[in-house]
């Protein structure tokens, strides 16, 4: 079992981006880093209404551009759950 994480308090483990995209039928996950994830805790929701262009930093340090007009559904969450994302070799 892993140890928690003590550094912030609300940051699971294993940090991730999940977006569902229109028209697909599996989520997209991203690995981030903890300073990403928190960054994002407090814009996604703005990002997702506002229908912005984004670009994240996963967690191996890529760069990936979001459309968000094009996602129907973004949240952050564990990647406890055992799915493999992108981001991570």
């Amino acid at each position: 079992m892993s140890e928690p994480n003590t550094t912030t308090t609300n940051v699971p483990d294993k940090p991730a981006l999940v977006l569902h995209v229109n028209g697909t039928s599996e989520p997209l996950l991203f690995a981030l880093s903890t300073e990403v994830y928190e960054q994002l805790g407090t814009r996604l929701p703005a990002m997702v209404r506002a229908a912005d262009v984004e670009t994240i930093t996963t967690k191996n340090g890529a760069e990936v551009t979001i459309n968000f007009m094009h996602v129907a559904a973004a949240y952050l969450d564990d990647l406890q759950r055992g799915r493999k994302p992108f981001g991570l070799r």
